[in-house]
């Protein structure tokens, strides 16, 4: 099991368009492969910044993920909203 971690920086002006578009992909992301389910915060004092707390199986897995969303042109889409690219860290038990 992993824990990925990723950071979202809104846009100026696209928060709210953000924050909707991730709260709507959240409740998917049991359905994919791999992927136990995620939960978004938003940080307090940054309210600009998202962070996402996904559980997946594996590293691999994740990564098809990326892999198939950039292919697809997900990403395309979350691109403009961002005011940079989303950061990610892959955390396992210590």
């Amino acid at each position: 099991m992993v824990t990925i971690v990723v950071h979202f920086h809104a846009a100026e002006g696209k928060r709210s368009e953000l924050r909707k578009l991730l709260g709507r992909a959240v409740p998917r992301l049991a359905d994919l492969p791999g992927c136990r389910g995620g939960s978004l915060y938003n940080d307090i004092d940054e309210p600009l910044l998202f962070v996402l707390v996904e559980h997946w199986e594996s590293r691999p897995s994740h990564e098809a993920y990326l892999h198939r969303i950039e292919e697809d042109g997900t990403m395309d889409g979350l691109r403009p909203l961002l005011a940079s690219d989303p950061e990610r860290r892959y955390l396992g038990d210590s």
